[in-house]
């Protein structure tokens, strides 16, 4: 029988199972998640006014992980096809802003639309616990391979996993 890939089957969609520890596999350049955060919409030149907002989002977000009230699909999907060994979850985050600029003495709104995703797993021996391994925006940018690029972000989510699996990524015993 085919395992549902609608995300239904992690602890962070089961109330059942709260309180859920969040643990974050932190590294050099990405010490907690809410600093990756900002260093991604910083890149993408996004005011620190929605910055702000989109922390306080995403910060929710994983509060509802913790208490297992995410919805599949629209929340969380998985297991993701690439990984085959172990299972991995995806938490998604879509997050929208304007931006008012001059054009020929004209103020013109552009609005946009920013997808971040979180990979995790949920290790069987520290249930319940999610351990995030990897955060990016989803680039969905006009010409660009989407599934290709997300593929190269589970990569180096799944590197993240072997590299921090003997550690146990770091949770505190």
């Amino acid at each position: 029988m085919e395992a549902t890939k609608d995300g239904s089957n992690s602890i962070c969609c089961d109330e059942s199972r709260a309180p859920i520890v969040f643990h974050w596999y932190e590294d050099k350049t990405d010490p907690t998640p809410v600093e990756t955060l900002k260093r991604l919409l910083a890149e993408l030149s996004v005011r620190d006014f929605d910055i702000d907002r989109f922390v306080g989002d995403f910060r929710a977000r994983i509060k509802r992980a913790t208490q297992g009230r995410l919805f599949p699909i629209d929340n969380v999907i998985g297991p993701m096809d690439l990984i085959t060994n172990y299972q991995m979850f995806e938490i998604r985050w879509r997050f929208e802003y304007s931006q008012v600029s001059v054009v020929d003495d004209l103020e013109v709104q552009s609005d946009f639309e920013i997808r971040v995703r979180m990979y995790h797993v949920e290790p069987k021996m520290y249930r319940p616990t999610f351990v995030a391994l990897h955060l990016h925006v989803k680039d969905t940018t006009d010409g660009v391979d989407v599934r290709g690029a997300q593929d190269d972000e589970i990569r180096i989510a799944d590197k993240r996993y072997w590299a921090g699996k003997e550690s146990k990524w770091g949770i505190p015993a």
